[in-house]
């Protein structure tokens, strides 16, 4: 390699710097190489640079939006997954509520075959037994206060304190 000033046969009027490479050819008593001006190496490597920058703010500026796609899409489908998540859980709260203050008709119906759904169908069970427990009882106590009724005889019936619960006519 070899540094030194030329003039460009574009530009007559001053001398430029120059790098050349040069190599003797064998057999012959010749060299033969090639140069180039270093202004115009800097202007080539600044125009490549900036076109470099600027594919380098495109790709941030994509990269920023699929980013921004991305996470926009996982939070719809964590809102959607969310949402059918917890409906069957709000659903199975409310019938809870419902069977606490005493609807034992309530039912839950999730339509799912997880455990959420197993959890649903044993609480419709349990609702289900309860109530049919307590139309037993209501059933048996009527019968108890029929046959109370009807006996000829005075009768006292009194709890564990030896107070009077109920009496019957007689």
């Amino acid at each position: 390699f070899v540094e030194y000033v030329w003039t460009k046969p574009t530009d007559l009027r001053g001398r430029y710097p120059k790098l050349s490479y040069a190599k003797m050819v064998s057999g012959l008593d010749m060299w033969m190489g090639t140069g180039v001006y270093v202004d115009d190496v800097r202007s080539v490597v600044e125009a490549e640079s900036t076109k470099q920058d600027a594919q380098i703010r495109r790709m941030i500026l994509q990269f920023a939006l699929l980013a921004v796609a991305l996470l926009t899409a996982a939070l719809l489908l964590g809102v959607y997954s969310g949402a059918r998540i917890s409906r069957p859980i709000v659903g199975l709260v409310q019938a809870v509520k419902r069977v606490s203050a005493g609807d034992y008709a309530a039912r839950v119906e999730v339509g799912t075959n997880d455990e959420l759904g197993e959890l649903a169908e044993a609480f419709t069970q349990m609702a289900q037994s309860i109530s049919q427990k307590i139309r037993d009882l209501v059933r048996s106590e009527r019968y108890a206060e029929r046959l109370l009724e009807s006996v000829a005889d005075g009768l006292v019936v009194t709890d564990v304190d030896n107070m009077i619960v109920r009496a019957n006519p007689a």
